[in-house]
């Protein structure tokens, strides 16, 4: 059974070449295309709204199409060389990289906003995996 995703609306896109294909049979994973889709957003259908969403195309053997969801604002910027991060508007914490809600336990999981970054900052924590 195949299934298609069909967005309501595709605001902006970078098309999938069939020369790619060699790609695939080789497993390069590297992305090759990319859709800025519009799309339903919330969770009860009685309450939907809508947004935007990057749908990114990666061979592998075939052609693999997967969104980013809530956060496809932040890999959009990636693509137009910018930095986004989310913003809690109740404690105004600012997730990089970004998060759809807060995680501070008073915020009650607050839907966070979207905020341009500067392109240099100061790393405060990391880890080594």
């Amino acid at each position: 059974m195949k299934m298609t995703y069909r967005p309501k609306k595709i605001v902006e896109a970078w098309e999938y070449n069939k020369q790619w294909d060699e790609w695939a049979r080789q497993g390069n994973w590297s992305p090759v295309g990319w859709r800025w889709v519009e799309g339903p957003k919330g969770y009860r259908l009685d309450q939907l709204s809508t947004a935007n969403y990057l749908v990114i195309q990666r061979p592998h053997a075939s052609v693999y199409h997967h969104s980013y969801g809530m956060t496809s604002r932040f890999f959009k910027g990636l693509i137009e060389k910018k930095l986004y991060g989310a913003k809690c508007p109740k404690c105004g914490a600012i997730y990089c990289p970004p998060r759809a809600h807060c995680w501070n336990p008073e915020c009650r999981l607050q839907e966070t906003e979207w905020v341009e970054l500067p392109l240099r900052g100061e790393v405060h924590t990391f880890s080594v995996m």
